[in-house]
């Protein structure tokens, strides 16, 4: 039942404030990238159904000139 003293014990605090901080950083830089991501993707979808509708109204309206 001995508990360290002074410094040990704080040393492990420190160590798993820093390993905390760490992760931290870690999680943010992934959802930067998820959010970068989830952009490109949502651009891509866009530009994706501009094509389809252009190719679907281009035969319409040359049949009707």
């Amino acid at each position: 039942m001995d508990r360290p003293v002074g410094g040990a014990h704080n040393l492990g605090l420190e160590d798993l404030q820093h390993a905390l901080e760490q992760r931290m950083e870690a999680i943010e830089r992934s959802v930067t990238e998820l959010r970068q991501d989830w952009r490109r993707m949502d651009n891509r979808l866009w530009a994706l159904l501009l094509l389809a509708v252009g190719g679907i109204l281009t035969p319409i309206v040359l049949r009707t000139l």
